[in-house]
């Protein structure tokens, strides 16, 4: 559900069925909500969101309270270039070795080069305090599980909206790890 309180507050609320999942073990009912100001001269927007509910986890399952909110700061530049600041921070209780922790910060830079095109820059950054967050093979690593430490990523690409309902967006990714 969405709430025009007035032209500047927006508020959302909903429930979903978990997250990171497309067919549950465990259907668990998660709460879901924001707020979004808007100023009059609509220069920037702060949003806040919200999730939190019991998760099933993975393997091995872990059942406990997953929290993360997002803090998102849009500013407009000018007509043609946008900032974006995106602050994210999780806390997984009874994850593997107890409460697991994750964060990270994202920047975006975008340029509208038309109304079918724009450019745009990526820089984040993201910590995942347990290992809980970043888990995979890929080649050359064979290791199971989470891997704990920091993440980096420069992305440098350009949107193409041929139409309202799509976008296609190649890009050169540079990802490291520490």
């Amino acid at each position: 559900g969405t709430w025009h309180y007035s032209d500047s507050w927006t508020f959302a609320s909903g429930i979903v069925d978990g997250w990171d999942k497309f067919d549950p073990v465990v259907n668990r009912a998660a709460y879901l909500g924001g707020v979004v100001y808007t100023p009059e001269h609509e220069k920037y927007t702060v949003a806040l969101s919200l999730i939190t509910g019991d998760e099933d986890g993975a393997a091995p399952p872990v059942e406990g309270n997953r929290t993360m909110y997002s803090l998102v700061f849009s500013w407009n530049i000018n007509e043609s270039t946008q900032y974006v600041a995106q602050h994210d921070h999780g806390i997984q209780s009874n994850a593997a070795g107890g409460t697991s922790e994750w964060y990270g910060l994202n920047q975006y830079l975008f340029y509208t080069i038309n109304d079918c095109w724009k450019a745009g820059l990526r820089g984040e950054w993201f910590r995942d305090d347990d290992g809980t967050r970043v888990a995979g093979f890929r080649p050359g690593n064979n290791t199971p599980g989470g891997h704990s430490g920091h993440f980096y990523q420069i992305t440098a690409g350009l949107n193409w909206t041929p139409t309202t309902n799509l976008t296609v967006r190649p890009e050169c990714r540079w990802d490291w790890f520490d």
